[in-house]
């Protein structure tokens, strides 16, 4: 008998961990598992392309409705899902679906709860939700962290943040990475030119990029300062940030101050992210905190040569010097070095972006990640163990 597995998210407009989802949701072993979805706010538009890849595969999409994180209707209504869908397996992605739903799976008696744990839970919700809120919730985060039946981060980076705050109690804690369609980015490099001229940028050009949230956590700030500097002696360098959120406009008057007219390119939300890789030369990633970033592996698995802060979870996949460069975040300067030192050694550069290619391909393929989770289900099913 097939076992009902339930992923729930915070919203299908978050795409590293909607990505992620959708990945595990049309991915398991059809003969042994059935996929649900549920997502504690409503679609938004962002969402359309994972939406639409999960209906394709058949997985159904249901939604709470909630108003805000505090908004305690939707634990009734989970519980009520997970009655009527007889859910056996309830998986659960972010903060705000980790609490409600090691709530609600303990009151529906759902046999195994799993919790997907990343990102490091100081940053976070320093980050996110402020001074006064953020605390809290980490808080009800940490304090329900023993509800679960299992705990997975994304990296050991975050298994070590997590067991640093002690609050899992004996509740086992695995670290599975994320993982990528690492053969839809590799084919996508042939469209590079084409999508470079439907971005106007010639062939003459330099292109370093990343893509993220723009949110102040992201530091894409430290991006546009490096750039500017090397700009000065390569007046053909262009700048795409892919991605949106509630710094996008500071961030496109600080381009503008700092002299970058014309040269940095804001694309908001993109479908076409293999695409747009593709048209790059360098890739970017100064985030000051992440857990296994999904911009880094799509990046990598493009054969993108990646410069990225060296923090936690992302020296997992950024070997300094053998799949990349890692430079001390917050450090425009030094960022700036490294753009200026990779462009000039296109021999250098694509060395670095065949290794990292490499790397992703043998240790961060998505269908090793679903693996991985299918052991997990499996193996802590009650009566398995």
């Amino acid at each position: 008998m097939k076992r009902r597995v339930l992923y729930l998210m915070v919203s299908l407009g978050n795409a590293g961990p909607a990505a992620q989802v959708a990945h595990l949701a049309t991915g398991l072993d059809r003969e042994r598992y059935e996929a649900l979805v549920c997502c504690c706010d409503a679609a938004s538009p962002p969402a359309a392309p994972v939406l639409r890849r999960l209906r394709d595969h058949g997985v159904p999409v249901h939604r709470l409705e909630m108003r805000g994180p505090l908004d305690l209707r939707g634990l009734g209504r989970l519980v009520r899902l997970l009655h009527r869908e007889r859910v056996d397996i309830l998986h659960t992605r972010l903060p705000r679906a980790n609490f409600y739903g090691k709530l609600a799976g303990r009151w529906a008696r759902v046999p195994l709860v799993v919790s997907n744990i990343s990102s490091m839970y100081s940053n976070h919700f320093r980050s996110l939700h402020g001074r006064i809120r953020g605390p809290l919730f980490r808080w009800l985060e940490e304090t329900t962290a023993a509800l679960s039946d299992v705990i997975v981060t994304n990296s050991d980076g975050v298994a070590r943040d997590l067991a640093a705050r002690r609050r899992a109690g004996r509740v086992p804690v695995l670290r599975i990475h994320n993982g990528v369609d690492s053969d839809r980015y590799k084919q996508a490099r042939a469209t590079g030119a084409a999508t470079r001229e439907e971005l106007g940028i010639g062939s003459e050009h330099l292109v370093v990029g990343t893509v993220c949230r723009l949110v102040p956590l992201k530091h894409v700030d430290d991006l546009l300062r490096a750039a500017a500097v090397v700009r000065r002696d390569r007046p053909g360098l262009r700048l795409v940030v892919v991605g949106d959120g509630p710094q996008r406009a500071v961030l496109e008057a600080e381009a503008e101050r700092l002299g970058l007219r014309g040269a940095a390119r804001f694309l908001g939300e993109r479908a076409d992210i293999p695409e747009l890789l593709a048209a790059m030369d360098v890739f970017v990633h100064p985030s000051e905190s992440e857990g296994h970033p999904n911009a880094v592996l799509e990046a990598m698995a493009s054969g993108l040569p990646v410069i990225a802060a060296a923090i936690p979870g992302v020296d997992e996949l950024v070997r300094d010097g053998e799949t990349g460069v890692l430079v001390p975040p917050g450090d425009p300067a030094e960022l700036a070095r490294a753009i200026g030192a990779l462009l000039d050694r296109p021999d250098l550069a694509g060395e670095l972006g065949l290794a990292g290619q490499a790397l992703i391909a043998r240790q961060f393929d998505v269908t090793t990640m679903v693996w991985r989770f299918e052991e997990v289900y499996e193996q802590y099913f009650p009566g398995r163990r």
